[in-house]
């Protein structure tokens, strides 16, 4: 077996992993939250920030985003913090009633299309508490 051929063999393995595994699709809604994190993370921002849904935008609070389990708007907040796991800092949802929270970018596009439209006010508080 020569080098060539050694080469081309795992340009085909690396070929067919790549096809097995695609990368997952990033509509623009995900495109747009990662680029306001990293901004975020541009500016240096390395302290938790967060706010309520009502805090951001009136019109949340009373909205339904999880009608199974019967919480609205006023039941969370946007948080930017720290990944335990990874040191990095994110926006995560945080349910203030049950205490989980979830990574923005995997709520569901209903939730993220509405807190896209709030990422200026949220960007204000934090100006505001830089101001301080």
């Amino acid at each position: 077996m020569t080098n060539n051929t050694t080469l081309i063999e795992l340009k085909e393995k690396m070929n067919q992993i790549i096809k097995d595994n695609p990368a997952k699709a990033q509509s623009k809604i995900d495109r747009e939250i990662f680029m306001f994190e990293e901004e975020l993370r541009e500016l240096g921002l390395s302290f938790e920030v967060d706010a309520n849904f009502n805090e951001l935008d009136s019109s949340l609070g009373q909205h339904v985003f999880n009608s199974t389990h019967g919480f609205i708007g006023q039941d969370y907040c946007l948080k930017w913090t720290k990944n335990p796991q990874t040191s990095v800092w994110y926006l995560v949802v945080l349910n203030n009633k049950s205490n989980g929270q979830k990574g923005l970018i995997d709520c569901p596009d209903e939730m993220k299309v509405k807190l896209l439209s709030t990422f200026s006010v949220f960007a204000s508080k934090i100006a505001g508490m830089l101001k301080d």
